[in-house]
């Protein structure tokens, strides 16, 4: 944590740790935060304090429990999104993180319903995203069947029709089996369409992801077949 104490520095000479990498439309990340704080950043390019992050989402961070607690005890928003609204922290996090840094978020205040955390989680091939996603579903309140954006009215018809799918669609696009398996299994609908009226089963056939097909596509003649 040494790198991390120089900031304190940083802080009491009225350094925002919300600010965002290099203004504009870019979330806050913690890999350039680390080069900046490098020694020969401090000592020779100081205006670059201005452009560290709110240290709170990359690669390296987001997996450190401990950095994590420090960026919300320092002040940082768990919440912060870029400029256009179409990211935000809680889905970053979904993406990388383990489930104790996203109840660490949860603790300082995000709110993982108003994110597109479980979309996230259900497209990334990252180790452990089941268990992400259990934990967005049963601890954070997160809907099972929301789609994209859908938390903001706005955003949802900003994207829509193009990119309005539910966590399925997303898994069955691109995300690996298991994480079709476990949505599939607690209930996600199958029915569901997109903007453009795709099925996530529609997703998996043009993709080529015929190994979810059985997933998605038994249920939902079963669902047919007892609707008609």
């Amino acid at each position: 944590m040494k790198r991390w104490d120089v900031l304190e520095v940083y802080l009491d000479r009225g350094w925002d740790i919300n600010s965002p990498m290099e203004g504009g439309n870019t979330l806050p990340l913690i890999k350039y935060a680390v080069l900046f704080l490098s020694t020969d950043s401090l000592s020779n390019r100081p205006r670059k304090i201005e452009a560290i992050t709110s240290l709170i989402t990359t690669s390296e961070m987001i997996k450190s429990r401990p950095h994590t607690k420090w960026c919300i005890d320092h002040g940082a928003d768990p919440m912060a999104g870029n400029m256009f609204r179409n990211l935000e922290i809680p889905s970053q996090a979904a993406k990388r993180a383990d489930p104790m840094v996203l109840q660490i978020l949860k603790d300082g205040g995000a709110d993982f319903t108003k994110s597109n955390a479980l979309h996230n989680a259900a497209t990334s091939d990252r180790e452990g995203r089941v268990d992400v996603m259990a934990f967005l579903l049963d601890e954070a309140g997160v809907s099972i069947n929301m789609r994209e954006f859908e938390w903001d009215q706005d955003l949802f018809e900003r994207y829509s029709p193009s990119r309005i799918g539910t966590a399925l669609h997303y898994a069955a696009r691109s995300g690996p089996l298991e994480n079709v398996k476990f949505l599939v299994e607690r209930g996600a609908d199958l029915s569901m369409k997109d903007g453009e009226g795709r099925t996530a089963a529609d997703f998996a056939r043009e993709r080529g992801f015929y190994e979810a097909l059985p997933l998605l596509e038994i249920g939902g003649q079963k669902e047919n077949d007892t609707t008609s």
